[in-house]
């Protein structure tokens, strides 16, 4: 008889995932589980005793160890929309082979989706069936779209729901716009909207307002100044209102000449001038002509709805200077 004890290794194997079992990622955690193919037991080279898996955050460098006697684990309090190098090494009572392990790169979800701030009704149009909503959304995040639901019969409880792009409104470039047509004839109505991402698509919080269609006053016009003042002209600058309340179809400009150098010739008659609205702008451009030198002008600006709604004018005097 020939006694011979044979060299210790280390394993020459690797455990592979369980696709029983997938791995789970949250914002800030990770569950994975392996097993271990039976056929590869003469590589262990030994008794198997336990698991050894390191987590590196790939963005820092910083490496977690942990030994298991588990075929799984977790990680908490992970870093949101981060990278990570996860390994896991068969451990036998000889050790591990560096060379030998299960590889998995991941990254978490972004944070838990936020709702969206600052949601109004800035237009809206009982007659056209039409609602325009405009929101804010600050979350770094990658957002693919807002799911919107409503109710437009409250004695009927049932939903319309529809996913919208994340588009940016056009007189805002900030905010977030979109505006709903061929809605079913109906006073009240209340809309739901929750931001939506590839890691959620389900939706994040609910944001929600409830309101009547019913045209209303528009607001003034914004931020009304002069941009340049000739010898007998006036260009004018304006923002959009903040709230259309309806079908927003134009600018009036009223202007009355209030004072002169010359009070014989005051005050010449101007008729008002209309600025129609051919798109939602987030600034406005118009010139007065033909003033008069030395002519000190009351200027008001108001805007005006479809159903002919009219805000109050927003105002300023300005002074032609004396050639």
């Amino acid at each position: 008889m020939i006694n011979a004890l044979t060299p210790a290794l280390n394993p020459k194997t690797e455990p592979i995932l369980d696709p029983d079992h997938p791995m789970c990622i949250t914002n800030n955690s990770i569950f994975v589980q392996w097993k271990f193919d039976s056929e590869n037991c003469s590589k262990l080279n030994g008794f198997l005793s336990q698991f050894y898996i390191e987590l590196k955050d790939k963005v820092d460098g910083i490496l977690q160890i942990r030994e298991t006697k588990n075929n799984y684990i977790s990680f908490n309090e992970l870093k949101s929309n981060t990278a990570y190098e996860l390994k896991v090494f068969i451990k036998t009572h000889f050790g591990y082979n560096p060379e030998h392990f299960l590889l998995t790169n991941f990254k978490t979800k972004f944070e838990n989706l936020k709702p969206v701030e600052d949601l109004v009704v800035y237009k809206k149009s009982l007659k056209n069936r039409m609602v325009g909503l405009r929101w804010s959304y600050s979350q770094d995040t990658n957002i693919d779209g807002f799911i919107v639901s409503f109710n437009e019969n409250p004695l009927i409880n049932t939903k319309n729901v529809s996913v919208i792009p994340p588009q940016k409104c056009s007189a805002w470039p900030e905010y977030y716009c979109h505006t709903f047509y061929n809605l079913s004839p109906s006073n009240n109505y209340t809309f739901k909207i929750r931001p939506k991402s590839i890691d959620y698509p389900e939706g994040g919080k609910v944001s929600s307002i409830s309101f009547n269609s019913i045209d209303g006053l528009p607001d003034s016009p914004m931020n009304l100044k002069t941009t340049e003042i000739g010898s007998t002209t006036i260009a004018l600058q304006w923002d959009v209102p903040w709230i259309f309340n309806g079908v927003l179809t134009m600018f009036i400009i009223n202007v009355e000449e209030i004072s002169s150098n010359n009070m014989e010739t005051c005050c010449v008659n101007i008729l008002p001038t209309e600025i129609p609205i051919n798109e939602e702008l987030p600034t406005y451009n118009h010139t007065i002509t033909g003033l008069q030198p030395g002519s000190t002008y009351s200027i008001g600006v108001l805007s005006a709805s479809k159903s002919l709604w009219y805000s109050s004018p927003s105002r300023l005097s300005v002074t032609i200077p004396t050639i």
